[in-house]
């Protein structure tokens, strides 16, 4: 729903997700890899920049080293661009 853009990145945070035990940055991270592995790269990005959402809307700033070393795929596509 996400790729053919029915549902937009954007409602992961709009509508809340649990937060016990880094559960929003794992559910990111797999969200991110399936369109990674469905659509490729290129689009995941056009994806992630139309939802204009940062990346600690899911992964606490205190956290983001662990989440970055867990997914560094995700980590340098989505934060150094």
């Amino acid at each position: 729903m996400i790729l053919s853009n029915a549902l937009p990145l954007s409602f992961l945070v709009d509508n809340g997700l649990p937060t016990e035990d880094g559960f929003p940055g794992k559910f990111l991270a797999g969200v991110l890899h399936a369109l990674i592995k469905s659509a490729g790269q290129d689009k995941t990005v056009e994806i992630w920049k139309a939802a204009n959402v940062s990346l600690d809307a899911f992964v606490s700033k205190d956290k983001l080293d662990d989440f970055a070393s867990s997914n560094v795929r995700i980590y340098f596509t989505f934060c150094s661009n």
